[in-house]
């Protein structure tokens, strides 16, 4: 069974990518 927590870790550091995609292809 995966632990609450390292879920969201995971979550999170998903999101970080994401949003950090999503910033550099709006900043060109």
């Amino acid at each position: 069974m995966i632990h609450v927590r390292s879920f969201l870790l995971s979550v999170n550091i998903f999101v970080h990518i994401f949003c950090a995609c999503i910033s550099d292809s709006t900043s060109h």
